[in-house]
């Protein structure tokens, strides 16, 4: 019983308190995967105008795919950790070519994707797919 009063208690504080983000409770697993590659070694309020930016310019997995590197970089600017950007546009055009736009739900075949670790895996797939 304490077990559950603690976890209720808990969840009603969350509820109360938790910070309005513009990537929380969505489930579109592109930018749920867009947003953990942005927050990686990054502040979450430096994210925020930049990942609303990036959604802006850039809806779509396809969109992001048919896209060139040099103007990814561009909108990318000032977030650092360049490699990010790169690897995320890489890992984009496999999803597309290999599995017709839609983002692997498979572990193994998600931590495949340049640049995508353990981590990010887990984020993506267990708030995306509720793995």
């Amino acid at each position: 019983m304490q077990i559950y009063n603690f976890t209720s208690s808990l969840l009603k504080w969350y509820n109360r308190e938790k910070r309005i983000l513009p990537f929380r409770d969505i489930k579109n697993p592109y930018k749920i995967w867009l947003s953990e590659v942005m927050l990686q070694q990054t502040q979450v309020e430096t994210v925020i105008p930049y990942f609303e930016r990036w959604v802006k310019k850039y809806p779509t997995l396809h969109s992001v795919a048919i896209e060139d590197d040099e103007k990814l970089l561009k909108v990318w600017e000032g977030l650092g950790y360049y490699s990010r950007c790169r690897n995320f546009h890489k890992a984009i055009k496999i999803v597309m070519e290999k599995y017709d736009g839609s983002i692997p739900k498979n572990w193994n075949e998600f931590c495949a994707l340049p640049g995508v670790g353990d981590y990010t895996a887990a984020a993506v797939l267990s708030i995306a797919f509720q793995q």
